[in-house]
């Protein structure tokens, strides 16, 4: 059995900040980047469970106001099986609030909202990994950004992915 951790604590000051943005500036000039990241995680017989939590401050240091489109709070849970050649797992993840500037109207707030993947995959032969991926299990619908006409920018929803990759390095 194995235990690890980690803590990580951050503060970033940044001059003219590119940011999505549904005016023509577009970014920030000057913003200040803060706060802390924990994360650990067990293995043992084949489980592996890791955990990661963040708590920042982005903001925009002239007005001391959040970021836009950015959220505050994550959290993220994953655990795995490995089965032999195959590794199955799942992970949580959950972001809080966030914000849009929307030219003309002022700032919106955009709900957090958290979702549930699955991930599955298999060594074929030295070198050769086939994935499939299922992101948002459930198809919850949200949203991280708004449209110019305050509407929901709605994200992908369920997604299934299929990848095979061969490593060059063994």
């Amino acid at each position: 059995m194995r235990w690890f951790w980690d803590v990580a604590v951050f503060h970033t000051d940044v001059e003219d900040l590119s940011l999505p943005s549904q005016d023509a500036a577009g970014s920030v000039p000057e913003a200040r980047l803060r706060g802390v990241e924990l994360s650990g995680g067990w293995q043992a017989r084949g489980w592996t469970l890791k955990a990661a939590a963040t708590v920042g401050d982005y903001e925009n240091a002239e007005d001391d106001r959040q970021l836009i489109r950015r959220a505050e709070n994550t959290v993220r849970v994953d655990l795995d099986k490995e089965l032999g050649r195959w590794v199955l797992g799942t992970t949580v993840r959950a972001e809080s609030e966030r914000y849009e500037d929307l030219f003309g109207i002022g700032r919106e707030r955009i709900a957090g909202f958290g979702v549930w993947d699955l991930r599955a995959s298999r060594e074929m032969a030295p070198g050769w990994l086939a994935s499939l991926t299922v992101d948002n299990v459930l198809d919850r619908e949200y949203s991280t950004a708004k449209r110019f006409d305050n509407t929901d920018f709605i994200s992908a929803g369920r997604t299934v992915f299929l990848s095979v990759r061969y490593d060059f390095v063994q």
